[in-house]
Order: C-alpha cells, then structure tokens, then sequence
C-alpha cells in the first residue's frame, strides 16, 4: 500500500470512529459543511481525504483537533474510554497542563475530569492573583 492509500484509509478510519462516537450521520456532516453527498461518501469509503479548506471546518465542527487526523495510531488508542480520551486531550492542549497528560493514562474519566477542572482553576487564581 502506498503512502497516499494508506493516508486515506487512516482518515476513513477515523471519520468513521468519531462520527459513530458522536452519532453524525454522513447526511448531517453534508449540511453543516454545505458539501456534496458524493464528497462525504468518498471519505467514509476511503477514496479521498479533504483538503485543509474542507478539513479545518470538518474539524471544527466535530469538536477535535486537527491534530486527531495526523496522530499515530497507538496514540489514538492510548485511552479506551471516549469520554478519558476527551478530557485527556483537554489536559493534554492546555500549555499549563501538559506535564501532567502522560502520568494520567489509567485515570477514570471522573479523575481526570476532576483534577483538570481543579488545576485549572487553581491556574486562573494564579494568574489572576498575580502570584
């Protein structure tokens, strides 16, 4: 499989994971994106991938990061759970938090969720204190 086959089958695996997370049908991506049916149809059948004009807001409106197209495989598994991953890639994002994100991989999405609001928060007293 050449590189350009493989990048395709890569981004159909993923549409096709996050779609189902969220629970988007391929029509539903058609209007908000204002694309054609056959466009979106070529992605989940892994024919072609979006260019960054199609794929910034394809991104946007999924609520992911770019980033989730170009991670490596093992990476997009590293959490089981949806709703870790998601709040991981929160941690993970956020400049302040980022130490943090590799100690958490076993932690439930309730901790995780948690110990990010409260870092948090506690970064935001730091900043507004001046401290």
């Amino acid at each position: 499989m050449n590189l350009q086959d493989n990048l395709k089958k890569t981004f159909q695996k993923k549409l096709i994971q996050i779609t189902t997370e969220k629970n988007i049908a391929q029509k539903e991506l058609c209007k908000e994106l204002n694309l054609a049916q056959s466009t979106i149809s070529n992605w989940y059948q892994g024919n072609s991938v979006p260019k960054y004009d199609k794929l910034k807001p394809l991104s946007d409106y999924l609520g992911i990061p770019m980033s989730y197209w170009t991670d490596e495989p093992e990476e997009e598994n590293y959490y089981i759970d949806p709703e870790t991953r998601e709040i991981a890639e929160k941690m993970r994002t956020d400049k302040n938090l980022k130490l943090l994100f590799s100690e958490a991989a076993d932690a439930t999405p309730e901790d995780l969720k948690a110990t990010y609001l409260m870092l948090k928060a506690l970064k935001d007293k730091e900043q507004n204190t001046g401290d």
